[in-house]
């Protein structure tokens, strides 16, 4: 019974790894299938999108679909024959699942994709206005080496994971990985909590044939780790092997770099912003409340009020005038006039007249280091 239940875990673990979404940069066909096959789980337009209802119910209805295929293949004599072996498949594929999915989360720190720099916008908000999740991830964006260390950590323990002798190595410190993001997104509320917890369960599952030994271990006792077993033969005849394993690493490092490559952007402190980003400081008086403006690196026009409230706008900037779309699509154009370092905005009868601040040179961006203490 024991054994079945582990084998109906790895069956679960696989569909899962199937067609729950996992953001994969060289193809949406994981998406595409997931939303043909089970779009009608919801109407949100951000389907399965984690910690959704739609993604719980997705969860739900795959633990179903496992059953029913695990019921299927135990009756026939193909299982029978080769559960063994198609329990090695399957863990090898969670493994590689695993590998991929860390070598993208630590390839995003190293080159800054994932803790960016924050924009002007927040940097000029006050600390007390941010959410939890915002003032954290704007914390972790100022720091440079932070991003580089841990980065290069989550890559290292995804290394350990394509390799069967530091694979046991590499689940370790996955599990201390997850466990502190974990920690992280419920602390800050992070709307990453069910996907995290998803692959902290799938290396608990790898871990779980060695987790008595390793408690034993760690209870100062001798023990000797279950030892892997062999998976198909074809698996193991030495070209097809090196062929396979180099394909489906190759395909892993090249989601992991694809948008760096075309993009040519290895540290996104670095990159290049678009006309007219950055912050502006309000240096008449005007009828709208307005202290600063900003200009977002994706596209918006941020207001920023006297009363600390932000209002934003879609933004496109042409040669002189930008078009605003507001929430309900409704368009202003708005003309301006930039002028040594000054920004002129004529907004709804009011001119706006913004002074470009330096924004880079705010305390939070800059990479200062002190081994002792300072004392003024």
């Amino acid at each position: 019974m024991k054994q079945q239940l582990y084998h109906l875990t790895l069956i679960y673990a696989v569909v899962a790894i199937v067609f729950i979404p996992a953001a994969f940069k060289l193809s949406d066909v994981q998406y595409d299938l997931t939303n043909l096959l089970f779009g009608w789980i919801s109407d949100d337009p951000n389907k399965f999108s984690s910690d959704s209802r739609s993604l719980l119910k997705l969860f739900g209805v795959l633990s179903v679909l496992s059953i029913g295929l695990f019921v299927l293949l135990s009756r026939t004599q193909f299982w029978d024959k080769n559960k063994s072996k198609l329990a090695v498949l399957f863990k090898l594929i969670i493994a590689y699942y695993l590998a991929s999915r860390f070598l993208v989360y630590g390839f995003d720190k190293v080159v800054k994709s994932q803790f960016f720099m924050p924009e002007p916008n927040t940097l000029y908000t006050p600390v007390g206005y941010l959410s939890k999740d915002i003032l954290y991830w704007t914390s972790m964006g100022t720091s440079y080496w932070f991003n580089i260390l841990t980065g290069c950590v989550e890559i290292g323990a995804a290394i350990m994971l394509l390799f069967a002798k530091t694979r046991f190595t590499g689940l370790l410190l996955l599990t201390g990985i997850l466990v502190n993001v974990l920690i992280i997104n419920f602390g800050f509320d992070i709307s990453v909590k069910m996907y995290s917890l998803f692959l902290l369960f799938l290396v608990v599952l790898l871990l779980s044939p060695n987790l008595a030994r390793l408690i034993k271990f760690l209870s100062g006792h001798s023990a000797q780790l279950q030892q892997p077993s062999k998976t198909f033969d074809i698996f193991y005849r030495p070209f097809v092997k090196t062929a396979t394993k180099c394909f489906v690493v190759g395909l892993m490092l090249l989601d992991m770099s694809l948008f760096a490559i075309q993009t040519g952007n290895f540290n996104d402190d670095l990159a290049e912003r678009p006309p007219l980003h950055g912050a502006y400081q309000v240096v008449n008086e005007n009828a709208l409340g307005v202290k600063r403006f900003f200009i977002h690196r994706r596209g918006y026009l941020i207001f920023q009020h006297e009363d600390e409230s932000f209002t934003d706008y879609a933004v496109k900037i042409f040669e002189t005038k930008m078009s605003l779309i507001n929430y309900k699509d409704e368009m202003n154009e708005v003309p301006f006039r930039e002028k040594n370092g000054q920004l002129t905005l004529n907004f709804r009868g009011n001119q706006l007249i913004g002074k470009e601040l330096d924004w880079r040179s705010l305390p939070a961006l800059q990479d200062s280091f002190h081994f002792f203490m300072q004392i003024n």
